[in-house]
């Protein structure tokens, strides 16, 4: 890892100063001052990356779920994919889903082909993605949270014509579908084998809507392969709407660039070593987990997936063995008071020696920027040692900000790299919104991220701002191939966000 001078963490570009503004700032790191627009050259999409790390790790594990035994109604080891396996399904997908749109369902408008997705995650659900990369439609992924009026709406605004869904969401679509003009088609991510399913089907017919098991997809690509198609950094990937809770969700507009260029923040790569994983469950309808799993990717990581029980989540890590953990603050204080509980919390005699060894721990940390302090690790190890796994060598912190007591004690009392990023849907994810200055935190407080450029900006109407204060301060502004392309079917609130008269590629503003 190299040496990073906190103090020094950007720059500002020459001529960039304006009255009422600061200069615009950049990334200090970047060997050469550029605003970065992929994570390799010549990339322009998802699949570009897949394709890269296949050439390299064919057999490797990819994409694994743990497997149900229903005897004892327990969850067992990973059942893995290879990379090679993965590509195959992609392939198939993506040419199963142009043949439905081209020759089932009759409509040749394949630039106007938006899929929605509305399930947990789970390996269909990255070649979903990967497919709509390689193939160039759009996904529209849906929270399973999401309450009946906002899926509706969001599913009417996009005119999604295919909807993918679990099984047990497949009669709520149905139930849906007569206000759905546009939907032809359910995907379910399940089998309809069983018995009890055959009323799916009748009703299905019934309501002029096509129903087929995803695997039933992947059939019709391999009997009427497709090769993939060209894309343009520009083209539409992904809408992406938020939650809705100040009126209706919006619809961010993200491209196969404005993914590839969130991605450059990651300073330092994961670790290519076989076997090296990662868990993938926070919701790939999200930012966040969209971009976990695409960094795993790019570095040949195993994708193994939660069995969707959020009281099993640390039992799905320890069997993973994940080299880095990625999380929202509500687990990561949830895993703060566990820790401090029996460690520094503890009562007695335990807690003090704790308590003293820690403080111990922390000052060496301080001193050295070590993470290894053979007193505290002994100690602690008993108590500590295997809730997020032997592999752990990193966290990741995103969607809000965590309490900075929070991050310290974490990275001292785990012994792990601990990196933060805060940032939105619309600018793509970790690291976007930026002030100057933390030691500790490497994104979210620290340098600008790799693929923008911010400035703040006098707004003297908000109640902090004053002017006795050095700084301008009160908007911030970023810049950079991250930035959303702008709201889907929303030109008034497009205009309102990115300020496409200061610059061509666009400006955000945040609060």
């Amino acid at each position: 890892m190299s040496i990073i001078d906190y103090n020094k963490q950007s720059f500002v570009v020459p001529g960039t100063e304006r009255n009422g503004q600061t200069g615009h700032y950049r990334n200090a790191f970047l060997p050469d001052g550029q605003i970065k627009t992929s994570p390799k050259p010549g990339f322009t999409r998802l699949y570009d990356i897949f394709q890269h790390t296949l050439k390299k790790f064919r057999n490797r594990e990819c994409l694994g779920i743990r497997q149900f035994d229903e005897k004892t109604r327990n969850y067992g080891d990973y059942l893995w994919q290879t990379y090679e396996q993965v590509n195959e399904r992609i392939t198939n997908f993506g040419s199963g889903i142009l043949h439905l749109k081209l020759n089932i369902i009759k409509d040749d408008q394949i630039e106007k082909l938006i899929v929605g997705i509305c399930s947990a995650n789970r390996p269909e659900y990255h070649i979903v993605y990967q497919s709509a990369s390689a193939y160039n439609f759009t996904v529209c992924p849906l929270y399973e949270s999401l309450g009946p009026n906002n899926l509706e709406y969001c599913l009417t605004h996009t005119e999604a014509s295919i909807v993918i869904v679990a099984k047990s969401h497949v009669q709520y679509m149905l139930n849906l579908s007569g206000k759905l003009p546009a939907l032809k088609a359910i995907i379910t991510l399940d089998s309809l084998d069983d018995p009890a399913c055959k009323f799916l089907q009748s009703e299905a017919s019934q309501k002029n809507i096509l129903l087929y098991e995803f695997s039933q997809i992947e059939k019709f690509g391999q009997q009427h392969f497709r090769e993939n198609v060209s894309v343009h950094s520009d083209d539409l990937f992904i809408i992406m709407y938020t939650s809705g809770t100040t009126g209706l969700p919006k619809g961010v507009m993200l491209s196969h660039g404005n993914l590839l260029a969130a991605m450059c923040p990651v300073y330092h790569p994961f670790d290519e070593a076989p076997g090296s994983r990662v868990l993938s469950y926070l919701p790939m309808a999200h930012i966040f987990g969209v971009m976990t799993e695409s960094i795993a990717i790019m570095s040949g990581i195993s994708i193994g997936y939660s069995s969707g029980d959020s009281n099993r989540l640390f039992e799905d890590i320890q069997t993973l063995q994940p080299i880095a953990f990625s999380g929202v603050p509500r687990i990561f204080n949830k895993l703060y008071k566990s820790i401090r509980t029996v460690t520094i919390d503890a009562p007695g005699k335990e807690g003090e020696i704790a308590r003293r060894a820690y403080q111990k721990k922390l000052a060496h940390f301080k001193k050295t920027g070590e993470l290894k302090y053979e007193e505290w690790d002994k100690l602690a190890g008993k108590n500590i040692r295997g809730i997020l796994g032997k592999n752990i060598k990193r966290m990741f912190c995103s969607a809000a900000a965590l309490s900075e007591d929070v991050m310290e004690f974490l990275k001292i009392a785990l012994g792990v790299n601990f990196v933060q990023g805060y940032g939105q849907t619309e600018s793509t994810g970790a690291g976007s919104r930026i002030i100057m200055g933390d030691p500790i935190i490497l994104s979210h407080v620290g340098a600008p991220s790799p693929c923008v450029e911010i400035k703040l900006v006098d707004v003297p109407s908000l109640n902090y701002y004053s002017t006795d204060k050095p700084n301008p301060r009160g908007e911030i502004c970023l810049i950079g191939a991250s930035i959303m392309k702008g709201y889907f079917k929303d030109e008034k609130k497009t205009k309102e966000t990115i300020d496409k008269v200061c610059c061509q590629a666009g400006i955000i503003h945040t609060y």
